[in-house]
């Protein structure tokens, strides 16, 4: 794998994608995927960021989620990634698995968040910026700040060809965090 000047990197890997059924109630995700993963939640009201582990999700102040205000939602760890999405009241999704499948060209690269404050809290770290901009991680003793010291977001694209042939990215998946450019762990 070679990373460019902008920080992309392109190689091949082997990645099938595939639809699940409708998602009836989120206890059913544990048949989908048993890994422990990250959970980024996008709500009607906020951003929940935790952890998914055993079946069970984990956010601050033990936040649970209901399936009525999801309007997407990304579980996500190094090999795989079910992303939800509600439809006509429904939750639809698709798996991405890595390292099976077809080949694929995919470009992976690192998204900073938001947050340059950090401030500990039960276990979980919350990141601010002065301008109001407020993320709580599941991390413990995170170092942010506005320098080299960031927190990012890996995500990997996935190149494909459109009708007229032209290579444009297909999907695009959640990998992991990153912090000071070290993968954190889950």
């Amino acid at each position: 794998m070679e990373t460019n000047k902008s920080g992309l990197s392109l190689y091949k890997i082997a990645s099938t994608a595939i639809g699940t059924e409708v998602i009836e109630d989120l206890s059913e995700i544990n048949k989908i995927i048993s890994e422990k993963s990250f959970v980024v939640a996008y709500l009607d009201y906020k951003v929940l960021i935790g952890k998914y582990i055993g079946a069970s999700f984990m956010f601050y102040n033990n936040e649970q989620i209901e399936p009525k205000y999801i309007q997407r939602m990304r579980i996500f760890n190094e090999n795989e990634e079910l992303m939800l999405w509600r439809s006509e009241g429904k939750l639809k999704g698709r798996l991405r698995k890595d390292n099976e499948g077809d080949e694929v060209n995919v470009v992976d690269a690192d998204q900073v968040l938001f947050g340059t404050i950090p401030n500990a809290i039960n276990g979980f770290t919350r990141i601010t910026e002065e301008r109001g901009t407020e993320l709580i991680l599941p991390f413990k003793n995170l170092k942010v700040d506005n320098g080299k010291n960031r927190m990012k977001i890996t995500t990997r694209n996935y190149v494909g060809f459109n009708e007229i042939h032209h290579a444009t990215y297909v999907d695009c998946r959640f990998v992991g965090f990153k912090n000071n450019n070290t993968n954190l762990e889950i």
